[in-house]
């Protein structure tokens, strides 16, 4: 398991495809409406988007040097 920042977009109408294809984004995961949920048998996910890593941390909850990249990201991006 990786421990860190991380972002996600995500809805019902979301075409996760074309804005990937968009952006210089490099995501981590994708995901798409309509597939199986990987924990919960038989359920299917009701929204499509993406993650991507803002940044690693190697110990749960070390907020502090996450929050200043977490910012840098999102004004950048």
């Amino acid at each position: 398991m990786t421990l860190g920042c991380y972002f996600t977009a995500s809805g019902a109408k979301f075409d996760v495809d074309s804005f990937l294809e968009a952006t210089s984004l490099e995501a981590n995961a994708v995901f798409h409406r309509g597939e199986p949920l990987k924990y919960l048998k038989g359920k299917l996910k009701k929204v499509s988007g993406f993650s991507v890593t803002v940044n690693h941390t190697r110990v749960f909850g070390d907020l502090g040097p996450q929050i200043p990249k977490a910012l840098c990201f999102l004004r950048k991006e």
